[in-house]
């Protein structure tokens, strides 16, 4: 267990982190928020790049220190590595420069680059990669030595969706023997990868726990309705409009309301295409994150 407690960190007089609080166990946690919420400072933080201000790290029952860095893999926001070694090569240099002993050490590394689809890429340097295998030979990489602890910043970025389906099935494979905190703003992922995640908003926790619970707990309802494209302007405040998309003469609205019944009763919605549609993490995290806002706005 990686209990994460109070943690504060200050860049000058931007709060980065405040006062964060969250557990990690076996499995695969997400962590999610908006841009500058303080997921890289909670990454950098437990790789040792940096230290925070206040609060404690512990790792099953002794305080987080250098000496834990042999159990974490570790996949930085954006991965470069020698651009004139192969990916063989750069593999086997890791895993000697981490001091990692493997009696098997082809079958190893062998091992990760063919969950990556890399084996075919194995003899090719790293200038010659394109990007989105990069970040695949990244993610290889924080796996390698089969580290405790894997800490995964925006590994899908750069990557096509059948890579990123191949991401999520290793993840979902190996995940359960390992304590994984994937970094994203991608919530795909996060609902296809995690079990678990932690929600974070201007540097504070907002939300701790299963997946599921977090979609539970949102209370709106969500709809999906098709109307010409003249009759947008007929739609009322009562809803909350997700997504529009084009489709002919048509437009397919994906919207969330309070109460569903009320919006039947109503021109725009009595076309016989109004259908309720199953709850996303994204719909959810949407619907939180607004209700954050306004609650702090409220209280100025």
């Amino acid at each position: 267990m990686l209990q994460i407690s109070n943690l504060t960190k200050r860049y000058k007089r931007n709060v980065a982190l405040d006062d964060v609080t969250f557990a990690l166990g076996k499995g695969v946690c997400g962590l999610v928020g908006e841009n500058g919420a303080g997921k890289s400072t909670i990454m950098k933080i437990l790789t040792r790049q940096i230290r925070q201000d206040k609060g404690s790290i512990v790792y099953e029952g002794e305080a987080w220190s250098d000496r834990h860095k042999a159990k974490v893999g570790y996949l930085p926001q954006q991965f470069d590595f020698f651009r004139n070694l192969t990916v063989w090569e750069s593999m086997v240099y890791l895993l000697h420069v981490r001091g990692i002993a493997i009696a098997d050490e082809k079958g190893q590394i062998a091992k990760w680059l063919d969950y990556l689809n890399l084996s075919g890429e194995a003899g090719k340097k790293i200038k010659e990669l394109s990007g989105g295998m990069k970040q695949r030979l990244g993610i290889a990489q924080a796996f390698l030595g089969e580290p405790d602890i894997i800490l995964l910043d925006e590994p899908t970025v750069g990557l096509d969706p059948q890579e990123r389906l191949a991401f999520r099935n290793m993840v979902n494979e190996v995940g359960d023997n390992k304590t994984v905190l994937i970094s994203t703003h991608i919530l795909d992922d996060v609902e296809s990868a995690c079990e678990r995640m932690v929600s974070l908003q201007g540097g504070k926790v907002m939300y701790a726990g299963s997946v599921a619970g977090f979609i539970k707990a949102d209370k709106k309802l969500v709809y999906s309705l098709r109307i010409p494209r003249g009759e947008l302007a007929g739609i009322g405040d009562e809803i909350s409009i997700i997504s529009i998309k084009r489709d002919g003469e048509e437009l397919a609205i994906r919207f969330s309301v309070n109460n569903g019944e009320a919006c039947r009763s109503k021109a725009p919605y009595r076309n016989g295409s109004l259908k309720k549609e199953k709850k996303s993490l994204e719909d959810a995290y949407i619907h939180h994150t607004s209700y954050s806002f306004r609650r702090q706005d409220n209280g100025r």
